[in-house]
């Protein structure tokens, strides 16, 4: 049960890490500016004595709730076009992220690549692991301890160990 539901949420963790980028419309866009606008108006134009435009008190309270209520819309339909977890993701360009550690060792790095990339290369790539000389012998697992070094980088759905044989057992 435990391992179906792990399974389960990194593949959503997968699907939000692989994703496609998604531009809001420029009806929205230009409904938001308008609605923006208009609410701006209206505050300025009751609250300043030489406003922009007079309005009476009745006017104002009828002018200003169809302001606000036309902002909140505009800004909710902005905002839906963007999916709930796109927020840090909008320069996406094609990449997978996965966590990466050295055995032994509790810092985690992060490896961008291609999903069809292999798990080596990537790593290869962009080595963090500065003490250690990406020519050494080494190998990558899985949490689960299998051997991925040779798998897709979108396949990859556990945090990755590098392991150093040699170094390990001495």
């Amino acid at each position: 049960m435990t391992h179906t539901l792990e399974s389960s949420l990194f593949k959503n963790l997968e699907e939000v890490v692989c994703m496609v980028r998604k531009r809001p419309s420029i009806s929205s866009l230009v409904f938001f500016l308008f609605s923006s606008i208009f609410l701006l108006l209206v505050q300025l134009g009751f609250v300043s004595s030489v406003g922009l435009f007079i309005v009476t008190f009745a006017q104002f309270t009828v002018l200003f709730w169809l302001s606000i209520v036309l902002f909140v819309s505009s800004l909710a339909i902005l905002l839906t076009q963007y999916p709930h977890y796109a927020k840090w993701s909008m320069g996406y360009r094609g990449d997978c992220v996965r966590t990466v550690r050295m055995s032994g060792s509790r810092k985690d790095y992060f490896i961008r690549g291609k999903q069809d990339a292999i798990v080596r290369d990537v790593l290869l790539d962009g080595w963090p692991f500065k003490p250690k000389s990406p020519n050494s012998d080494w190998q990558i697992f899985d949490s689960l301890g299998n051997e991925v070094s040779n798998q897709l980088l979108e396949s990859i759905t556990y945090t990755l160990e590098v392991v150093f044989p040699h170094e390990d057992s001495a």
